[in-house]
């Protein structure tokens, strides 16, 4: 009988206490920005997403990787996940 791996998911960046899947709002509190910039990087598809209807989703992963390419380009450490 196999034993199942218990995964827990581990977490030590800033955005740990939003959600999986954010909203644009979600979005502005975390990069603190105004809601022009965060339409506009999201249509850009700057940061990943998927729209329900005309509502922005965004999975905390691509912000994350926006966070780590923006770190990178700076030479920056990143957010750890």
């Amino acid at each position: 009988m196999k034993k199942k791996r218990k995964t827990e998911p581990i977490e030590t960046g800033p955005f740990k206490d939003y959600p999986d899947v954010m909203s644009a709002e979600d979005l502005r509190r975390a990069l603190r920005i105004g809601r022009l910039r965060a339409y506009k990087l999201l249509s850009a598809g700057e940061i990943y997403s998927f729209k329900i209807g005309k509502i922005y989703k965004i999975p905390k992963d691509s912000l994350i990787a926006y966070v780590n390419r923006l770190d990178c380009a700076e030479g920056k450490g990143g957010v750890q996940k």
